[in-house]
């Protein structure tokens, strides 16, 4: 049985070993994109944004929301007027309001509220020298011609609608866009360390060559040339392996830029395998893409003020009504209690109209409304075509891509078959190096363009992800 130590000994291992294995996790796609979205400061940005937009869309209801008003004002009057040698020359005045105004979608405006006015006249003759004025009242004006059915405030509240959700729409598809580069950037640094990979293995392999042509050189059983040939061979391969660390180090520092990361370290990555990118496939489309939505949406807005704009320069037609229940005592306990009462009402009933002069000012701000809508219109319908053009070129591409990748991968098998003969046939003497060598180029450019097809794969996939919803 082991000793206590032993035994704590072999827990200490185990997690160790279990840390290392966690840690030698490769890191997924989705893993990286969430971290993008969680630390990239230009996407955490854009979310903040819709959520601040989000929250503003109520803005468009400020224009129909229910006000509450008060007031309190205070004035001493020492005007002479012709009344004056009853209520004497000096007077003041309170005056305090609270009332609730608000204007409906068919244009309608109402108010109403209580008022209460207290005077005092300290040189009046008269019996009273103060009094209480307290009324109730409500008002109501409904606009015939101008905002007649609230189309200007219709109108208004779905431009301001619009122009928030436009830009709501162009956050998406600018959070959808920096996840594509970041895809990108995931595929392409995985690529590229398979391309590193690759070359690592034509080093080794030419260094083997190096040194089985100068041993046999040494036995004088071929010729210098032969080993200057395989010597610069390894020169070319090593060069290669250099420019592939090059833009794997590169690579590395575009994806966690992505991340917010300015280390230099990156996790072993999941690589994409050649049955994976033959099965890579355009996304679903389920709805318009964000940003062709963010430009619909901005063309209704542009229209809805348009429309506004236009309904803002016609004629202006209201009838007004107001009714009051005038109070009077000296009492504020009896005026509160007689606060409904209709003993001395006043009311009023009447039209108001106005017109602009100039109307060919207003004919002018019109022709520029219109051609701004259909400028707005031009630009949504240029940018769906474009969208269209772009999903079935990208497409396309990937189809015939993915078929080349079938060609890429054909051809590295029969190239790595043909070297590996090739190979024997010399080791038996019935082949000369330069043609192993032959081969063996063969079968490293075979690889490359197999990798290249590959990274053009991942690039139109992440391209047309922006597609999709």
């Amino acid at each position: 049985m082991p000793s206590l130590s032993r035994l704590t000994f072999y827990i200490a291992a185990g997690a160790m070993l279990g840390a290392v294995s966690l840690s030698a996790a490769p890191l997924t796609l989705d893993q990286y994109l969430n971290q993008v979205k969680q630390q990239n400061k230009s996407v955490v940005a854009l979310n903040a944004t819709i959520d601040s937009l989000s929250k503003k869309l109520s803005e468009k209801e400020l224009s129909t929301t229910p006000y509450v008003d008060a007031a309190y004002t205070y004035r001493a009057d020492k005007s002479v007027t012709s009344f004056s040698q009853f209520t004497g020359f000096q007077s003041y005045a309170q005056n305090a309001s609270v009332g609730v105004r608000w204007q409906l979608d068919n244009g309608l405006q109402l108010s109403s509220g209580y008022a209460v006015e207290y005077l005092q006249y300290p040189g009046s003759t008269l019996a009273s020298k103060e009094i209480l004025d307290a009324a109730p009242y409500v008002q109501a004006t409904l606009p015939l011609m101008r905002n007649a059915n609230g189309e200007i405030t219709v109108a208004t509240k779905r431009a301001i609608a619009a122009n928030y959700e436009a830009a709501i729409q162009q956050s998406r598809f600018g959070i959808q866009a920096s996840l594509a580069e970041a895809k990108n950037a995931y595929w392409q640094l995985s690529l590229a360390r398979e391309i590193v990979d690759i070359s690592e293995q034509n080093v080794e392999r030419a260094q083997k060559l190096v040194n089985w042509a100068t041993s046999r050189s040494r036995l004088s059983l071929t010729d210098e040339s032969d080993v200057l040939q395989v010597q610069a061979l390894l020169s070319l391969r090593q060069l290669e392996l250099q420019s592939a660390k090059d833009r794997e180090q590169s690579a590395r520092r575009t994806f966690n830029s992505l991340r917010g990361s300015n280390v230099t370290a990156v996790e072993w990555l999941d690589p994409v395998s050649d049955k994976e990118i033959t099965q890579l496939a355009p996304p679903k489309i389920t709805g318009a893409r964000y940003d062709l939505e963010a430009a619909e949406k901005t063309a209704e807005a542009t229209g809805e003020k348009a429309k506004a704009d236009a309904a803002s320069g016609n004629p202006s037609l209201n009838l007004l009504a107001q009714l009051r229940l005038n109070q009077y005592d000296q009492n504020i306990i009896r005026l509160a209690k007689q606060i409904l009462s209709t003993d001395y009402p006043s009311y009023y009933v009447g039209f108001q109209f106005s017109t602009p002069l100039d109307s060919s000012l207003i004919q002018q701000i019109n022709q520029g409304n219109l051609e701004a809508k259909t400028a707005a219109e031009l630009q949504y319908a240029q940018k769906a075509f474009d969208q269209n053009v772009a999903w079935t070129e990208l497409t396309q591409r990937l189809s015939d891509a993915q078929q080349r990748f079938q060609l890429t991968k054909r051809l590295e098998e029969i190239q790595y078959k043909k070297w590996q003969t090739e190979a024997a046939n010399q080791r038996r003497g019935r082949a000369t190096l330069y043609q192993v060598l032959l081969f063996e180029q063969d079968y490293a450019n075979a690889q490359l363009s197999k990798l290249q097809t590959k990274g053009e794969i991942m690039m139109l996939t992440a391209q047309l992800s922006v597609f999709g919803r």
